[in-house]
């Protein structure tokens, strides 16, 4: 099985192709053009739980592949079970599902089990596919073949298709970033400088200097 687990990096600034996502992801999936293959990102979808980057169009020949975003705190000291996983990749030949727990729904536990079984992908024996994770507790990144990762962040793939030449003909290194919060709040108004604050005290003082000389005419 070829296997990758390694960190790609930031993502490029570089134009965004479009792709098709899921119901109600919390971003835009896509895809830009990077210097050795695509960087792509993902967006948890929280309503219904499946949120898909859709690549087909492009014909990206993905090798197949499971992945888990593991929860905090998670205890893989009696294997993997649904209580560990966040989220779970399962990686087409063409298209990326990320796939999230909700109420009432037992796709994401189907999911799971498919993964932990080593479920075929499209047809794909996963000894044809890859291994995609981030070092973990103790330098571990996958499971019985299932890659893991515990924060969310951007993964490496391999792609099918060769973009290097010769003995470096070894398939497109491609870079996933799994995105699963919102968006992050404004940043609060700033502190005034304390010299600010002291013209704004100076200026109030003055203020009411002239308001108490007023009143004094007044009288």
């Amino acid at each position: 099985m070829q296997k990758l687990a390694a960190v790609t990096g930031l993502v490029l600034g570089l134009v965004m192709i479009p792709a098709a996502a899921g119901a109600a992801p919390i971003g835009t999936n896509g895809c830009a053009v990077g210097a050795t293959g695509y960087e792509c990102d993902i967006f948890v979808d929280d309503v219904t739980g499946q949120s898909t980057l859709d690549l087909s169009s492009l014909d990206p020949a993905w090798l197949v592949g499971y992945s888990f975003l593991l929860n905090v705190g998670a205890d893989l000291s009696d294997g993997i079970q649904d209580t560990d996983v966040a989220h779970a990749l399962v990686i087409h030949s063409s298209y990326i599902s990320l796939f999230t727990p909700i109420v009432g729904s037992s796709l994401f536990s189907s999911v799971v089990a498919d993964a932990l079984a080593l479920v075929a992908i499209d047809g794909i024996s996963l000894s044809d596919g890859q291994i995609v994770g981030l070092p973990i507790a103790g330098g571990v990144t996958q499971l019985n073949g299932v890659g893991l990762f515990n924060t969310a962040e951007t993964v490496a793939m391999l792609s099918q298709i060769a973009w290097g030449s010769g003995a470096n003909d070894i398939g497109g290194y491609d870079s996933l970033t799994v995105h699963t919060g919102v968006a992050k709040p404004p940043d609060p108004d700033p502190v005034p400088e304390p010299t600010t604050l002291s013209l704004i005290a100076v200026s109030g003082g003055i203020a009411a200097a002239l308001r108490r000389r007023r009143a004094r005419r007044a009288d």
